[in-house]
């Protein structure tokens, strides 16, 4: 029984190499999952190290260069400190919604929710212009890749 959990080692390091037997970079199922599912398609990541981890899965699954990954970097930081000042904005009507239902203020709440709305639809852009903005300087071959990834899988 114990040696259960060793082979549950052995297994997800496995899993998790990031070479193949052909010397080609394989990806982590983990990664696939992750930056293969819908809302990757409108967010950004909030840090640096997210934002590398990101751009570095980019570059694996696409081949990119480091001309491509340098600008897919500045586009995602930008598109970051904007979704900082909509966030910052949203925490503030939050705020204010908490007291309006605290207090009773039925039409205080109408306009706190719309507003924590709107907010949600400017993150919603900043992000899907960002990852429209980064499939702008891939090639052909790449965007393919990109959207063959991307794709929904069909129900089994």
């Amino acid at each position: 029984m114990v040696a259960l959990p060793g082979l549950a080692v052995i297994a997800s390091q496995a899993f998790s190499q990031t070479s193949s037997s052909s010397g080609t970079t394989a990806l982590s199922h983990k990664a696939m999952a992750k930056f293969g599912r819908t809302k990757s398609a409108y967010s950004v990541p909030k840090s640096e190290r997210k934002r590398t981890k990101y751009v570095n899965f980019l570059s694996s699954l696409l081949t990119l260069t480091s001309a491509q990954a340098s600008q897919a970097n500045e586009i995602f930081a930008s598109a970051a400190a904007a979704t900082l000042t909509i966030r910052q904005q949203m925490k503030t009507s939050r705020q204010t919604l908490k007291t309006a239902v605290m207090g009773l203020d039925s039409a205080s709440i109408t306009a706190r929710a719309q507003e924590i709305g709107e907010f949600t639809v400017k993150l919603h852009i900043v992000g899907a212009n960002a990852h429209a903005a980064v499939m702008q300087l891939l090639t052909a071959d790449q965007q393919a890749t990109l959207t063959k990834f991307t794709a929904p899988v069909a129900a089994a």
